[in-house]
Formats: structure tokens, sequence, C-alpha cells
């Protein structure tokens, strides 16, 4: 199916009732979607483990579905699901996912958690309460945050900030205390901010700790990767090659199986918590792509740009990592690639100024055919476009404008479009 069709369909089928939040009734280990079947089933009221996504590749794309744990009754609803994708679905269990910050026990001290000077992405690197994760990559603030020369490690929120805990100044150690690292002889960085972690909507799970002046760094080099090329310019898509380094499982290589994720459910020392739009990643051949230990990995695609942030997994054959775009804009910072100091997060804030200027645009053009229920962004023939939604059929749909500032323009009728209480 195409693109826009596999989103649509992963928004109807979470809007239905058979998603439809209720008391929480835990049906596995970690649940992804708490939910309800359909009136007249006989698990009706069972919580569902499924998160949804879309995985395939340009030439088609399928819906992703991702069970978390097997309930009784998976193999009708399954059979429900297959027959309004009509075939179309991608169906894998992925068990529980949790934050990959707590390392395995090792016989020999991989080199990645070895200390070094001077630091580098990959290596063992984490808060001084916390085991260890991995140093992700290099960062300086933009002006609004006031730059100030300031170099900061970019890791996840439970790797830098111990998942909230951390006050700002709190020292960050390069080895990870797991791996022998020690206060104050081993600190080189201290905390300073992170995006918080919340029970739901979470986009990212993300933090900065402030490199002391004196420590020295390698910033664009990634071990057994080369020089790091630009930020990535269009978000990752299934089939999609990337590599990353990190604490545990050193350098690996994996495939992109599915994208625009919702409903993972994570589970953190503090509870579970709930993200949307993530990246799930599968190990290239044998072996696994990242296991605990290895959060705040840089993931890059087989031209060496960055593109996204890992943070949890299953330790056997899932990885799920946030867009870099969205953690960069998130924390308000620049990388540091081997392209120079490019300022990913600013060309991000202009695309999106761009684009809400170019849906206005398109909003009050369109309006002279019909009335609009929303304008958005969506992707035709692997580039951006506009998505314009009627709520009946357009009138005079051939004097229609077929590009909006450059965008090609994609009509859809939605219908009435309501909120939806019982």
């Amino acid at each position: 199916m195409k693109l826009d069709s596999a989103r649509e369909l992963k928004r109807l089928l979470l809007a239905a009732s058979g998603f439809r939040r209720t008391t929480p009734q835990r049906a596995g280990p970690s649940p992804v979607v708490f939910a309800s079947f359909p009136e007249g089933s006989a698990a009706r009221g069972q919580a569902l483990p499924v998160a949804l996504g879309i995985a395939g590749a340009p030439r088609g794309y399928r819906l992703a579905v991702r069970v978390h744990d097997p309930f009784p009754g998976i193999g009708n609803w399954l059979e429900r699901v297959r027959s309004l994708a009509k075939g179309e679905v991608d169906v894998r269990i992925v068990g529980r996912v949790v934050r990959q910050a707590r390392p395995p026990r090792a016989e020999s001290v991989p080199w990645p958690a070895q200390r070094h000077r001077p630091l580098a992405p990959g290596i063992s690197v984490g808060h001084a309460r916390i085991t260890a994760g991995t140093l992700g990559a290099f960062a300086l603030a933009l002006a609004a945050r006031g730059a100030d020369g300031a170099r900061y490690i970019l890791s996840n929120n439970h790797v830098l900030a111990d998942e909230d805990r951390a006050r700002k100044g709190d020292l960050v150690l390069q080895p990870g205390r797991a791996d022998g690292g020690r206060t104050p002889a081993d600190a080189v960085a201290r905390f300073e901010r992170a995006v918080r972690l919340k029970r739901t909507g979470n986009l990212v799970d993300a933090a900065l700790a402030r490199l002391d002046d004196d420590v020295a760094i390698d910033a664009a080099r990634v071990r057994g990767l080369g020089l790091l090329a630009g930020l990535r310019a269009e978000p990752l898509t299934p089939g999609d090659l990337v590599a990353k380094l990190g604490r545990t499982t050193g350098l690996t290589r994996g495939v992109v199986s599915a994208i625009e994720v919702d409903r993972v459910i994570v589970g953190y020392d503090e509870g579970e918590r709930r993200f949307d739009d993530q990246v799930e990643i599968s190990p290239r051949g044998r072996g696994v792509f990242s296991r605990g230990g290895d959060s705040g990995s840089l993931i890059v695609d087989d031209g060496r740009h960055p593109a996204a942030l890992l943070f949890a997994g299953n330790d056997a054959d899932t990885t799920y990592a946030s867009p870099l775009a969205a953690v960069l804009t998130a924390l308000r910072i620049r990388l540091i690639t081997g392209e120079a100091l490019a300022a990913p997060a600013e060309d991000v804030a202009l695309r999106r100024e761009r684009n809400a200027a170019a849906r206005r645009e398109a909003h009050a053009a369109f309006s002279r055919h019909g009335r609009v229920a929303g304008v958005g962004m969506t992707r035709l023939d692997g580039r951006p476009a506009l998505k314009v939604n009627f709520v009946r059929p357009p009138r005079e749909r051939a004097r229609m404008p077929k590009q909006i500032a450059g965008l090609a323009v994609v009509v859809n009728v939605v219908g009435e479009v309501k909120k939806q209480l019982a």
C-alpha cells in the first residue's frame, strides 16, 4: 500500500473501539496499548499489548503490528487487522521493551567500555549514580540557549539525567560506574538539562551534559565507521541500512523495520513510559543490534549521516530510536560532525516555519473549493507534500492548485470529524 494509506489505516485502528483505552489490565510484563475488544467479543475487556507502525519500503508499505505478549484471541484479532489491511501486514512478537542503560556482565571489557581520552562517540558514559550507557555525540547550544562556546555530550535522559532525578551540575563519568568509573577521578562533564519523561506522549529520551573545559574530544570520528557526515536531511524509511557504535555490543549494523511507531511502552525504574513516532530497527544477519548499555548510541545511515538516537529495545531482535531531528529540536543544539558545525536544529526550525506558511497558504487557497477539515504534511513519491482534507468532495477540482510553495498537494475527503465520546 502507499505510505499515506498505511498512515491512515494506523490512525483509524488506533481510534477504533478495539483500541479505546480502558482501565489498565495487564496482559503481559510490559503492555503497549491498554484496550478493549469490540462489543460481543469473548475476550471483551482484555488488554492488548500491541503497538502499531509502518513497515515495508517505498515500493510497497505495510502496517507494522508489534505484539509484546501474545493474548487469548490474538488469532481472531490479527485476522480482523489483516482483513482491514488487505493482507498487507507485518506482524512481529517483540516481547518486553526496556531502556538500555543497564549493561550485562561481561568476562572481558570491550573497547567502548574502557576509559578513553580523548572522548569519542560510542563509548561508556553515565551519570554518577547509574550503571553505564553510551556517549552518542557532541553538540553546541544554539544562540537561543546562550551559545557560550561550551561543548556538550548528547545521550539519553536515563543515561545522563538518571530518569529526571539529576540536578544541574551532577557529575557524569567516563567510563560509567559499571565499567569502573569513579568520582571524581573519571568525571568528564556535568549534567546540564534533559527532555523530561512523561507517562504518555514522549517523542524523545534525550539529555545533555556540559563537558569540562580541559577534556579533549574526537567529536567527528566513529571507530570502525570513519568521519560522520552531515545530519540526514530526510526521515528514515523502512528498508534503510543503519549502523551504531555502542558501549555493550560495539559496532553493529541493522535495517529499519518500521517507522512512526506509536504507543510503544518502555520499562523504566520509575514505571512505564509511552512513546510515539519512533523508529524500529532489526539486526542485519546474525546477532543483535543493541543490548543493555547501548542506550544513547548515535544511529547513522549507510552514508554515515546521523539519523536517530537509540534508547530502548528487547535485547534480542528489536531496537527503538528517536528521530535525531526531534532530539536536536527538543534540546536546541547543533551536532558536531565531520562536515563542520552544522546547525541542523535551526534547519529544522526554518523548515517548520516554511511548512507552516505553506499550510496556511494552502488552507486559504483550497477553502474556496469547499470546507477544509485540516491541512498537514505528508510525503508523495518520497518527497514532502501538503495534504488537504475536505469534509465533502470539493468543488471545481480541476481548478485547484497542484502545488503550493513548491510542494505537491494531495487531496483527501475525510467527512465530519467529531470528538469520540461513547
